[in-house]
């Protein structure tokens, strides 16, 4: 089989390469793209390919070599410039990142996916006018575009505008009723609304769809914590830890569960743990802490 395999002609190695990457086998499909370039040079396709499976792969730097080689071939691919973004997003620099969607959107200014991933980029880097133009902008193009509408609803959760968080967290999930985030989503805008049942259903609905997601075991946590059910609070904010043990907001939620509770040595050790994820908690947990201590002192 092997010895078959060495033997493949490029428009066998093509396909075999093509059928594993829609198949999800990046590995393989890098593997068989790269012998494909070893015999047939330049080939903006195969390189554009390759660069997608080192995306998938998360070998982001391999991916922008890839992005890069495709434009050599052809400035005006806006479909490179697009997934240079995406990797440069990944890596965490979301101002590269719109340097490269922006490029994208020059060459092809109809295109709903590049207005969506600027609009996260400009989100991250807190420009939520651009962000929302961006993301409106790309539900104009594409009204079906399930992803922007939800993009959308984070944005303005962030804002804490909450009645337009929820309007568009409906209409992504009128679009796609079977997205566990959004679900998720649409039950912390309810919480943070007080609207305790709603946001319990929609809790309830994410961890149907998919029971490893401990954002939304963490959103019912809190649920029962705002309603004084305490055990029901610790029950389903463990099931988060334990899917996730990097979850800082479960770690903050538990140790507030444990405060109420009077075990304020449990909370100070929760609540060391969600600053250690994220050190931004340290100033916001900084009175809840000296509290507990004072209490354990006394």
């Amino acid at each position: 089989m092997a010895a078959e395999e060495d033997n493949l002609g490029p428009e066998e190695l093509y396909v075999t390469a093509y059928s594993a990457y829609t198949a999800n086998d990046y590995l393989m499909a890098v593997e068989y793209f790269t012998r494909y370039l070893e015999v047939v040079k330049n080939d903006l396709e195969t390189y554009y390919n390759r660069g997608r499976s080192y995306l998938e792969l998360k070998r982001y730097d391999e991916a922008l070599a890839d992005f890069d080689k495709a434009i050599e071939i052809n400035p005006m691919d806006n479909l490179s410039f697009n997934n240079k973004g995406l990797a440069f997003l990944n890596l965490g620099d979301p101002v590269k990142a719109i340097e490269n969607f922006n490029k994208a959107i020059e060459i092809e200014p109809y295109f709903p996916e590049c207005y969506c991933n600027r609009g996260v980029a400009n989100a991250q880097l807190g420009n939520f006018e651009e962000a929302i133009y961006d993301q409106t902008r790309a539900t104009e193009l594409d009204r079906s575009y399930f992803k922007a509408f939800n993009n959308l609803g984070n944005i303005y959760a962030r804002q804490g505008n909450l009645e337009q968080a929820l309007k568009n967290y409906q209409a992504a999930l009128k679009l796609n009723p079977y997205s566990p985030e959004t679900h998720s989503n649409l039950s912390y805008t309810y919480y943070a609304m007080k609207k305790y049942d709603e946001a319990a259903q929609e809790c309830e609905i994410a961890i149907s769809m998919f029971p490893q997601f401990a954002d939304a075991y963490t959103n019912l946590a809190l649920v029962k914590y705002d309603l004084g059910d305490f055990n029901a609070a610790f029950k389903n904010f463990n099931k988060a830890i334990e899917l996730n043990p990097n979850h800082d907001e479960a770690y903050y939620g538990r140790g507030l569960t444990y405060f109420k509770t009077e075990q304020y040595k449990a909370a100070l050790a929760d609540w060391e743990k969600s600053i250690n994820i994220n050190r931004s908690r340290k100033s916001e947990l900084k009175e809840l802490m000296d509290s507990a201590k004072k209490k354990l002192n006394s």
